[in-house]
């Protein structure tokens, strides 16, 4: 059930087996599991609105498709498992961001920094087969929360000059 990845650079474990299980969205529990998300996300979005403050999606991605890019990149062998479960997490992460575009919620996916952070050298999660980001991962993720948040006028811009 475990993958290893290993590229001199970097080493982890990947677990692609279980995320096949968990983001099938052909199965009608996950779907459900999807559909309940999408209803608590709205009723969230809702009551922030009420109380004017300011509401942000962040999609935490699994370490196979934060890691997928490198993989391709390095040339990995990419098996049917990790292929199937960085598919199926893609469905997923684009119909999460149909969902919330038209209904007009902010949102961000943290793939993007993660990623980055492999593209800097820096191992983003543990050489365990622990999918949760470790303290880089950690840093990477508010970094961007950050950016987005200045970006959309919720916080100051401290390192800009004042006038």
């Amino acid at each position: 059930l475990w993958r290893p990845f290993e590229d001199g650079r970097f080493r982890t474990l990947l677990t692609p087996v279980w995320k096949v299980f968990g983001l099938n969205v052909d199965d009608p529990r996950i779907a459900e599991g999807l559909r309940l998300c999408f209803d608590g996300l709205r009723l969230i979005d809702e009551r922030v609105r009420q109380s004017h403050a300011t509401f942000l999606v962040v999609m935490i991605p699994t370490k196979e498709r934060v890691f997928w890019p490198h993989g391709e990149a390095t040339g990995e062998e990419l098996d049917d498992d990790w292929t199937e479960a960085v598919q199926l997490e893609r469905r997923v992460v684009a119909a999460t961001e149909q969902f919330l575009s038209r209904h007009h919620i902010a949102y961000l996916d943290a793939a993007t920094a993660l990623q980055a952070s492999l593209q800097e050298g820096e191992q983003p999660y543990p050489i365990s087969s622990d999918g949760h980001p470790n303290a880089i991962g950690h840093r990477a993720i508010a970094g961007d929360i950050l950016r987005t948040l200045i970006a959309q006028g919720v916080l100051p811009d401290h390192h800009s000059p004042t006038p």
